[in-house]
């Protein structure tokens, strides 16, 4: 969120006056941005008092500066409701707070206690509030066109076009009715991230959901002249987020989910790992045949026979 305007400022800075001490909005400050220092950043000097509308003021202008609103109203609803360093506290206008935050398109996340951007208004890589250099957990959802360079020599780029096009928009809304993120889309395929609870389950069901809407369109709307057919994994584990695509490419987990598409995989299919098999209930687990790997290792693989 890279800016707000004068009235959720003052809203923002009077709620802090009324709510906090100087050392206490302080302290909110340095839980997201590491070392803050209030004198410091207002130069007055150690030894005097620094006013709390002075420290409201200032905090407020760090925090927007630094791109984290959404992140300190969320901390301040961790105030009132949970407290900090073993005290509660109320906070002013709280209410107001969060309904002027929904106007710039977040809403709270009940399961994880954080406003995350709304996804009706927009969509982001970052869900509006993953921070760069932060490590995270997620599951991804590798996907991937069999045959792409075949195909685009094979049909008018028209069709070409068409039939691509008509593929992402499948991954799209299949990844992001699910709280996903597109990370990557190329051509022949692409990187989806799943965060937040359920994170497993969601990109499990994304894959597979993929592949039953892709057997359908096959059916329905391909104007090529053979089935689109495509391979996908499921993998999960930490990763520090970076809106850099090198960065992305050069992680272990990233390297891990692809090689899992590109080996396990056969066409029309998802192969989840282990790690994340273990999260799934046995009943949807018991939709996916188990692949040896190694003596102690088993992948699981779903797959849909699409065009015949």
């Amino acid at each position: 969120m890279d800016k707000i305007n004068s009235g959720t400022r003052n809203m923002l800075e009077d709620s802090l006056v009324n709510s906090l001490s100087t050392d206490i909005m302080a302290e909110a400050a340095s839980r997201l941005i590491r070392g803050y220092d209030i004198h410091k950043r207002t130069g007055i000097p150690y030894g005097e008092t620094v006013s709390k509308k002075d420290a409201a003021s200032r905090v407020i202008s760090d925090i927007v500066e630094a791109r984290l609103i959404p992140h300190f109203i969320t901390l301040l609803v961790e105030m009132q409701y949970i407290g900090i360093m073993g005290r509660k506290y109320p906070i002013s206008n709280l209410s107001s707070i969060v309904r002027e935050l929904q106007k710039y398109g977040y809403i709270f996340d009940q399961n994880n206690r954080i406003f995350i951007e709304n996804s009706r208004m927009r969509i982001t890589k970052n869900w509006g509030f993953l921070r760069e250099g932060q490590e995270y957990v997620f599951s991804f959802l590798r996907f991937d066109i069999i045959d792409n360079t075949r195909l685009v020599r094979s049909y008018p780029e028209s069709k070409i076009k068409k039939t691509f096009n008509d593929f992402h928009a499948i991954v799209r809304e299949s990844v992001t009715k699910r709280n996903g993120r597109i990370w990557n889309m190329e051509g022949d395929g692409g990187l989806a991230a799943f965060h937040f609870s359920e994170r497993n389950l969601m990109a499990t069901l994304s894959s597979m959901d993929i592949l039953h809407r892709l057997f359908m369109y096959n059916r329905t709307g391909n104007k090529l002249g053979e089935p689109l057919q495509i391979r996908m994994a499921v993998h999960n584990g930490h990763y520090e987020y970076s809106d850099s695509m090198n960065t992305m490419r050069e992680n272990e987990i990233i390297k891990t989910v692809h090689d899992i598409e590109s080996r396990y995989s056969g066409p029309n299919s998802v192969t989840l790992s282990e790690t994340v098999s273990i999260y799934l209930d046995s009943l949807l687990l018991d939709q996916f045949q188990p692949i040896r790997i190694d003596s102690n290792k088993n992948y699981f693989n779903y797959s849909i026979r699409i065009g015949d």
